[in-house]
């Protein structure tokens, strides 16, 4: 059993997945994104030690006790949405864990280019709180963009 969520950028609370992408050290004279991402609690409190891994770079970070990571870089890959409407955002893939959590994977992790984004937050559920296997959620492009793209089909 497991529990979805479908939410855009400026709602979530809480992928294009790619082999042999290189880690950040590794990118010459391309654009690289970052950002922070925040873990908590089912009734808000900070979620110290949260392994959070970045699928994209393999690198996995580990929340402080205000539930904040280091700030992650990660590639800024293009996609096939801004490859066919511009747009200057991509997505990244992160799971987040921790001992006594229920298992979180959050797909199209919007990240921005040559730019930092503060979030997304993460909401766990401890696995007394659920009987779910995992929670998956997607974040959806930014707003703006999305209203263009859908406009640019009629």
């Amino acid at each position: 059993m497991a529990f979805v969520l479908v939410a855009s950028t400026a709602q979530i609370t809480a992928a294009v997945v790619t082999k042999d992408v290189p880690s950040t050290e590794d990118v010459v004279n391309e654009s690289v994104s970052s950002l922070k991402v925040q873990v908590k609690t089912l009734n808000g409190s900070y979620l110290k030690d949260a392994k959070v891994t970045v699928i994209e770079t393999g690198k996995s970070y580990y929340t402080d006790k205000y539930g904040y990571t280091p700030v992650m870089q990660v590639p800024f890959n293009e996609n096939a949405l801004t490859n066919t409407f511009e747009g200057d955002f991509a997505f990244i893939t992160i799971v987040v864990s921790k001992t006594g959590y229920i298992d979180y994977i959050l797909f199209n992790c919007v990240v921005y280019r040559d730019r930092m984004r503060n979030g997304p937050v993460i909401t766990m559920f401890s696995k007394q709180e659920s009987g779910a296997d995992f929670i998956g959620t997607v974040e959806i492009p930014p707003d703006d963009w999305t209203k263009e793209f859908l406009e640019s089909l009629k």
